[in-house]
């Protein structure tokens, strides 16, 4: 039997998955967070095979999340679910620890593939990023500026460029202002833009805008 949490802050979501899940013979759904502290507690307390995380929870980034789960519960398999497209997040989510990739409009029989292939130990790599990252080793080219950025750098650049303002995405990501003007100039000197209207187009012409 895979046991398996799910972190996400979407009530329904939670719902979605648990109930198809529960319908399964393999699989257990056996915990639920809604925040990523609230997933880190339920790390130290439960004993499960699978982590299905969200990228956007509401306290924490689900990349920042992985990065403590190597230390905390290295046993942990993590299968990320996103609503962002998989070139956006994939690759960071990867190179944090993750073993999976899938997005929330995926369908059962992808979810449950996915799951099982991360229990064996197997990486699940969506077709679309399968082919997208085939071509960049086929082709190797130079980063682009942005993907030089640290996770926190680049989730800032996407959430100012994608029109938020600096308070919004302090709220988010629970920090105060001055850190977030502190970020954006350091975003900015890594891009070579000159203030805000370049860090817009810059985010628009590399299809960085969230929706």
């Amino acid at each position: 039997m895979i046991r398996i949490v799910i972190a996400d802050d979407h009530h329904l979501i939670r719902r979605g998955f648990s109930q198809y899940i529960e319908r399964t013979n393999e699989m257990q759904m056996v915990g639920e967070a809604e925040t990523g502290e609230e997933l880190l507690q339920l790390c130290r307390q439960l004993a499960f095979d699978i982590l299905l995380l969200d990228i956007g929870l509401p306290d924490r980034s689900g990349l920042d999340v992985l990065k403590d789960l190597k230390s905390l519960r290295p046993d942990i398999k993590t299968l990320v679910i996103s609503m962002h497209p998989e070139e956006r997040y994939a690759k960071r989510a990867f190179e944090s620890g993750a073993m999976g990739y899938i997005s929330k409009g995926s369908g059962p029989d992808e979810l449950e593939r996915a799951i099982k292939k991360v229990a064996r130990g197997e990486h699940y790599i969506p077709p679309a990023l399968a082919e997208v990252m085939a071509s960049e080793i086929s082709t190797p080219h130079a980063k682009l500026p942005h993907e030089r950025l640290s996770d926190r750098e680049y989730q800032i650049l996407i959430n100012l460029g994608s029109g938020r303002t600096v308070k919004e995405v302090a709220r988010t990501f629970h920090i105060s202002n001055s850190t977030v003007y502190t970020y954006k100039d350091r975003i900015e000197k890594k891009l070579h833009l000159s203030g805000t209207a370049e860090l817009f187009q810059y985010v628009l012409r590399h299809n960085l805008i969230e929706e």
